[in-house]
């Protein structure tokens, strides 16, 4: 039983979540089984406990000692467990979305004919949609779902449907055109990693309604507009769909949920990414201000976390800009959103970086040394930070042993394809310059030709600034 779906789950609830879980389960309501709820006492009153306790065996003893274990009486109880259980996530979920409520109890006034109060309930549904704060697909959605009761409502009484009509056709083409366009943004982007292909057969057509101005009277088109612009943006890599998409997040940071807004940031962070690695070195300040904002207004975080990859690279944004104040400040303030098991790791790393930008190696070596900091290519960053450190305090016998532990590392990967040769490539320009002296000028002009013409080959600009 420890390694059942019921138990999964169970273990999985907070305290408050078993106790809100053990008034659902006791009510007749939704559970008359009074087996059932025993059931689910005995796993309450052992949440977080040993697995020894959840053997099915023990569990039937402390239910029912004067009964014979019955295996097949236990798997229906538990069973009928989860079948409760899963109609109180349900329940849960239900209760978030009150205008999803108003709409089904919208659904029941109009089927058993209660005129009065349908036209009530309507006016209520319409005004808390209006008052959420999202200006998401799911508000046009619901939008349509209200005013397509109240064109059915308005048939039921046989009056004319006209403007109620055209009104639900335009909350329809609202909500498509928000979702193709939120979509396809998702779809490009995933593209341009994976090469994988999609299809969107109404997208053109979207597109073209957006450019005509067909949303331009639309106060509550938000979405549709900011999305556009974020598939333009990476679609076309124009700036000034970079620009638009950049003040529209900056302008409606509150209006999408928070998954949404990530990764609305992510997708502008991704094209200023694209802009720097074409050459572009004013995007290093755009990706900056991005992650800025986005650390601020808790916009990049997940579940109310940092993960170790937005917090590496806020820090590498800041001091590719050389924000080294706000940097120290960032890590400081935020080590505690890691996620706990990345924390240390992670802050150590970052902590590194700060440091070994500013050529600070005294405090940057500690912190690097004998730690293993969890991803690939994080102890990628690491070690090769600690080569150049080795290099520049003149460490030979570090420095040989680390490069000579680095190769093995390199060598036992199985999945860095090209990123293999940038490693070894470096190991290997770095052994031959420690053979250098300063008489041999010839030898290091040509090793330094030999740095230039190497296809793959990591820490290029720094051997380039040593050999020159």
């Amino acid at each position: 039983m420890y390694n059942s779906q019921l138990v999964k789950i169970l273990k999985n609830f907070s305290k408050t979540e078993i106790r809100e879980l053990t008034k659902y389960v006791q009510s007749p309501c939704f559970n008359q089984r009074a087996d059932v709820t025993q059931l689910f006492e005995y796993l309450a009153r052992h949440h977080g406990g040993t697995p020894s306790v959840f053997q099915k065996e023990i569990a039937f003893l402390e239910l029912f000692p004067d009964k014979q274990y019955d295996d097949a009486f236990m798997r229906f109880l538990m069973h009928n467990l989860m079948k409760v259980i899963k109609k109180f996530l349900i329940f849960k979920e239900f209760e978030k979305d009150e205008v999803h409520e108003q709409i089904l109890l919208l659904k029941a006034f109009k089927q058993r004919g209660f005129d009065d109060s349908f036209e009530k309930e309507l006016m209520a549904a319409e005004e808390i949609n209006q008052n959420q704060p999202f200006r998401h697909t799911h508000f046009h959605y619901q939008n349509y779902l209200i005013h397509n009761e109240k064109v059915e409502f308005i048939s039921l009484q046989k009056r004319q449907r006209g403007d109620s009509i055209q009104s639900n056709l335009n909350d329809l083409i609202s909500f498509f055109a928000t979702e193709i366009l939120r979509q396809a943004n998702s779809a490009i982007s995933d593209q341009n990693v994976s090469n994988h292909e999609y299809s969107l057969p109404l997208l053109e057509e979207t597109l073209k309604l957006v450019e005509s101005g067909h949303f331009d009277k639309d106060t509550e088109g938000v979405a549709i507009k900011i999305y556009f612009n974020a598939f333009m943006a990476t679609k076309t890599r124009n700036e000034l769909y970079f620009k638009q998409l950049k003040s529209m997040i900056f302008g409606n940071r509150y209006k999408f949920p928070d998954t949404e807004m990530r990764l609305l940031y992510l997708t502008a962070i991704n094209f200023c990414i694209k802009k720097m690695n074409a050459g572009v070195p004013a995007f290093r300040q755009e990706v900056f201000e991005l992650y800025d904002a986005g650390i601020q207004n808790k916009a990049l975080f997940e579940n109310r976390l940092l993960s170790k990859f937005t917090f590496k690279n806020a820090v590498s944004a800041g001091m590719m800009q050389r924000q080294y104040d706000w940097v120290k400040g960032f890590i400081e303030k935020n080590k505690s959103f890691l996620h706990p098991k990345d924390r240390k790791a992670a802050y150590n790393f970052n902590l590194a970086v700060y440091y070994f930008r500013q050529n600070d190696y005294v405090h940057a070596m500690p912190l690097l040394q004998f730690a293993d900091f969890g991803d690939l290519f994080t102890n990628l960053d690491a070690r090769t930070m600690l080569l150049r450190i080795y290099y520049e305090t003149g460490t030979t016998s570090g420095l040989q042993s680390l490069m000579d532990s680095f190769q093995v590392f390199i060598s036992r990967q199985k999945d860095i394809s090209y990123q293999k040769d940038n490693y070894l490539n470096l190991i290997r320009i770095v052994r031959k310059m420690l053979r250098l002296t300063d008489s041999d000028q010839d030898k290091k002009a040509a090793l330094l030709e030999e740095v230039n013409r190497t296809q793959y080959l990591a820490e290029r600009n720094w051997l380039v600034e040593k050999l020159s």
